[in-house]
């Protein structure tokens, strides 16, 4: 860890009520094998002792506690008193395996042109890449930016001065501000990308996600979101301007699908769907429509709420024969058979019609096969973990 000289990396990691959790956050951080740190831990008005509990490290950290003001305020506070040159994020109910700052920090060493680095594209927090097996995605050239291909926040180190350049987080999000710095930077320089398990991640029942979701914040969320990826959007030329606007648009209405699926209101879903397919590829990219309409958040849901929201955006779904729409109905069966519904499942694939099957078959199927595949590596990952993080 840093002495008396200026550390090479300043790691943030805010937290808000999570007494126990930080605490493993902290120690994960303190143990990485890079040592030339310094580790800013930002307390968003937490009452449950989190201050105390954190004492004992001394030295080892810098604590700040500030009035409640939201997970967006804290990373900033952190980042004026940050002093290196490169942003490590730690959110406080993950971990991070002993090398994850080691193969950050030397894939920005490796590629000087990229703004950031992550080990878990498009928010798949397994592999293992070697560090010459890192990509250079540049969406100043190639108009994606919305696709969210850098993934989660605790995965990601930042230049500063990247940062600096689009202004830290949007104090005004209370979610998604994380998703909302990955846009933004998508339009200042590339992105260096490596598939490596670096990370533990933990879903916390009750968290920012399910409270946004309740709320209504997500899309509020999403409207700063499209307004601030338009501003950005200035940066780029002209051919690519113009499609991540567009793109912007699209994420309105693809957070508005979300919204009203946990409404329930089917009318505002076929309404809002059919404009998120028409600004996004969402028919032809399963996995894109995965993630924009938060099929992939919504895992963490009960089955039976799984299924029924599949089985609204099948019904729904503009496009019909489609890979999304085939992609949905292979997925509406296994979830009826999850919830003991057999004779709905074969119901649902009885319904399958031949046409578009190719298509299917070479968009979706990889996506199948990797789900199936994280499921079963998941418990040896698991293993590997808890032993590295002893």
């Amino acid at each position: 860890m840093a002495g008396t000289q200026t550390p090479a990396v300043s790691v943030i990691i805010p937290t808000y009520q999570r007494r126990e959790l930080v605490r493993r956050a902290v120690a994960s951080a303190l143990a990485q094998t890079y040592r030339d740190f310094e580790l800013i831990v930002v307390d968003d008005g937490s009452t449950d002792g989190t201050g105390e509990a954190l004492a004992p490290l001394g030295d080892r950290i810098r604590y700040e506690w500030q009035p409640n003001r939201g997970v967006a305020a804290a990373r900033n506070l952190a980042l004026r008193l940050a002093t290196g040159s490169i942003l490590a994020f730690l959110d406080s109910d993950d971990q991070w395996l002993p090398y994850h700052l080691a193969v950050v920090t030397d894939l920005l060493r490796r590629h000087p042109e990229a703004v950031a680095a992550s080990t878990c594209p498009g928010k798949d927090v397994r592999g293992r890449q070697g560090l010459t097996d890192a990509r250079i995605e540049d969406y100043r050239h190639e108009p994606n930016a919305t696709r969210g291909t850098i993934g989660f926040v605790s995965c990601m180190a930042v230049r500063a001065e990247a940062l600096a350049c689009v202004g830290g987080f949007d104090e005004r999000l209370k979610v998604g501000e994380d998703t909302d710095l990955r846009l933004k930077l998508a339009t200042v320089g590339p992105y260096c990308l490596l598939r490596r398990r670096t990370v533990r991640r933990q879903y916390t029942s009750g968290g920012l996600k399910d409270r946004g979701l309740e709320s209504g914040a997500y899309l509020a969320a999403a409207r700063i979101h499209a307004a601030n990826l338009t501003e950005a959007a200035a940066r780029l030329p002209r051919p690519a301007r113009a499609q991540v606007e567009r793109e912007a648009h699209g994420l309105l209405y693809a957070s508005r699908v979300r919204q009203a699926l946990e409404h329930h209101d089917t009318a505002l879903v076929g309404a809002d769907l059919e404009q998120a397919c028409r600004h996004l590829p969402l028919s032809d990219e399963p996995r894109q429509a995965e993630r924009h309409l938060g099929l992939d958040v919504a895992r963490g849901h009960r089955p039976e709420k799984q299924l029924r929201e599949l089985r609204t955006l099948l019904e729904l779904w503009p496009e019909k024969d489609s890979p999304t729409e085939h992609y949905l109905r292979a997925r509406s069966a296994v979830m009826a058979l999850r919830c003991r519904m057999p004779r709905e499942a074969v119901r649902l694939l009885g319904r399958w019609r031949a046409r578009g099957t190719l298509r299917f078959a070479m968009r979706a199927i990889p996506l199948i096969y990797h789900r199936v595949r994280e499921a079963l590596q998941d418990r040896r990952d698991h293993a590997r973990e808890v032993a590295a993080l002893r």
